[in-house]
């Protein structure tokens, strides 16, 4: 591992637990939260399109259906009764361009904050060639073929290097948060057959969903706040770096703490304010 990306995942360590931790707040608070986690044990049964032939390969990939609650069914699915990478691949499922969205300006504040060059955070979309785990819905139109899942992830650009920052790979049963571009590269398929993305995929995600910039603000102010009591430890993320990494992660600990705590209540009270 080169000493850049030592640094990067020391700086950015946080980030796929503060992810998750945000994703299993949204589903608590959801109308339709997560009720069960089914096996799908035909896979050939299921109504792919032809693409999975052409870019994905299946085997041995494990296929689930996710419920989600209704009217008659909202009591969320006990955790502690699935096995953990599929609990976590089912709660980061459909979540990656959400997370692109979100962590994209966070992200590039930090970066500036830290590093002397400037290190663009660049929003990528392709496909997970290899994955272990794929989710699907069980609520669906069983005429209407599944297409191929496009992945969205961020891409940090050093001077000589390119790191991929993927917080919602869990969907797909990948293990690791960070990677080289090549070594991601591999994991991967081209992405010509997909809908590029837009020339401003924030616009087209706000336009699909009015609440996003709220989740948005709820996270940003979180961090924000957090590291504003940073500053009375004369920490900042210019020189956390520095830290011990038992100093460091205590911290991180703490911000993903304090993420559990605030954006529920703050993405809620927003929502409010919203509808008024």
């Amino acid at each position: 591992m080169s000493k850049a990306m030592v640094s990067v995942e020391k700086l950015l360590e946080w980030t796929t637990e503060f992810w998750l931790t945000v994703q299993k707040t949204l589903n608590k608070l959801s109308q339709n939260p997560i009720v069960a986690i089914e096996p799908v044990d035909e896979p050939n049964d299921l109504n792919l399109d032809r693409a999975w032939d052409d870019h994905v390969d299946m085997d041995p990939t494990e296929f689930y259906e996710i419920v989600y609650g209704n009217d008659d069914l909202t009591t969320p699915l006990d955790e502690a009764g699935v096995e953990q990478r599929v609990w976590e691949g089912a709660l980061t499922y459909r979540t990656c361009s959400k997370a692109a969205y979100i962590l994209r300006p966070i992200l590039t504040k930090i970066l500036a904050s830290t590093y002397d060059q400037p290190v663009p955070v660049q929003w990528r979309r392709k496909v997970v060639k290899k994955p272990d785990l794929i989710f699907i819905p069980s609520a669906r139109d069983p005429k209407v073929k599944i297409p191929v899942m496009a992945h969205d992830y961020l891409i940090l650009e050093f001077n000589e290097e390119s790191f991929v920052v993927d917080v919602a790979r869990q969907q797909f049963g990948l293990k690791d948060w960070l990677y080289t571009k090549n070594t991601y590269n591999e994991l991967l398929t081209g992405d010509i057959y997909l809908p590029p993305l837009s020339s401003n995929p924030d616009k087209e995600l706000e336009e699909e969903d009015r609440r996003l910039p709220l989740l948005r603000a709820a996270v940003e102010n979180v961090v924000d706040s957090v590291v504003e009591e940073w500053k009375s430890q004369d920490i900042t993320w210019g020189n956390i770096l520095q830290l011990k990494d038992e100093e460091r992660e205590k911290l991180y600990s703490d911000l993903v703490k304090k993420a559990r705590e605030r954006v529920g209540p703050e993405f809620l009270n927003a929502l409010a304010n919203l509808s008024t």
